[in-house]
């Protein structure tokens, strides 16, 4: 166990390594920098003054060197200063992880759940009503742009009942408290388990109905097992097996946040901090906030790999019992 734990760390930082590479170069292959952007905002800056700028944020220097710098200061606890918000990176990054957090994490948690529900009940009758009925509301959860579920939720619940407010993170001049959130919190949250419960469905139902024909459960049945244990305890338990990788692979979703739906809905979240931070060549927050959302991703990956352990008996870390 351990050391197949001291592996896959040994391979994440790896990986991470590597992304800081990509995501630096990437970023300082973009046309322009914030020294351009600057100018652009103050045109009483000469040219010297862009000289001047340019060499004290580095950007004078070669990309290799530059990565080689910001690696030097992460590594000592240092990951820079955000030139939008002009404040340390931790300060920017972690309010808006803690709101993606408190809208990503229920909306998970809510789709899991009631796909694990929906897709059983469509497996144990297979093209009956109730599978017909379950499959088009997957069919069409997959098909709706989350942006069109956003405004007829908008247009629905609050222009048209008044029910719930249009957006944002809670009522100006509120505490901040999760009561004084949870009415705005409803409205984006219903949206992404909406969009999401859909697929995690569909995963369930063929991996429920591909179980349900193997012999052990025949077996099961004929020694007297209910249908519902065999169903609940046998079947489910094999089935959960793929749609593990799945949950483990959306993991990393919970902390690079949810774009479309934050624009949407107002919400302060990462998705919205990655993209702007992108757009006004904020390196340090976008390079921040995406090494952050890759690590989450490995560690998705590796409880998935846990939870294989856990679903099957035949299978070890790192082997495979015949």
């Amino acid at each position: 166990m351990l050391r197949f734990l001291a592996s896959r760390l040994i391979q994440g930082l790896g990986v991470l390594l590597a992304m800081s590479v990509v995501v630096h170069a990437l970023m300082g292959l973009m046309p322009g920098d914030p020294v351009d952007l600057m100018i652009a905002a103050n045109p009483e800056l000469t040219p010297a003054d862009a000289t001047r700028l340019r060499a004290l944020h580095g950007l004078d220097q070669p990309i290799w060197e530059r990565w080689a710098n910001w690696l030097a200061a992460a590594l000592s606890g240092d990951l820079g200063y955000s030139r939008l918000f002009a404040r340390p990176v931790p300060e920017v990054l972690l309010p808006r992880l803690a709101n993606t957090l408190l809208l990503l994490v229920p909306a998970f948690v809510i789709s899991a759940a009631a796909a694990l529900v929906l897709g059983v009940r469509a497996a144990m009758r297979p093209n009956g009503p109730a599978d017909a009925g379950i499959g088009l509301l997957c069919f069409a959860g997959i098909s709706i742009p989350s942006f069109w579920l956003a405004l007829m939720l908008i247009m629905l619940f609050s222009v048209g009942l008044g029910w719930l407010p249009a957006g944002g993170m809670g009522p100006p001049g509120g505490d901040g408290s999760f009561a004084a959130r949870l009415p705005y919190l409803a409205l984006p949250l219903a949206c992404l388990v909406v969009v999401s419960v859909g697929g995690y469905t569909r995963y369930v139902r063929a991996g429920m109905i591909e179980q349900l024909r193997q012999d052990y459960v025949r077996t099961a049945q004929a020694k007297g097992a209910s249908r519902r244990r065999t169903v609940w305890r046998h079947a489910l338990r094999n089935a959960l097996v793929p749609v593990v990788t799945i949950l483990g692979l959306e993991f990393g979703s919970l902390v690079s946040g949810a774009l479309v739906v934050e624009t949407m809905f107002a919400w302060q979240g990462m998705g919205k901090l990655i993209y702007d931070s992108v757009m006004g060549n904020d390196y340090n927050v976008a390079l921040v906030a995406l090494l952050l959302a890759t690590a989450v991703t490995l560690a998705g990956n590796l409880l998935a790999d846990i939870g294989y352990v856990a679903l099957d008996p035949r299978v070890t870390l790192g082997t495979v019992r015949t």
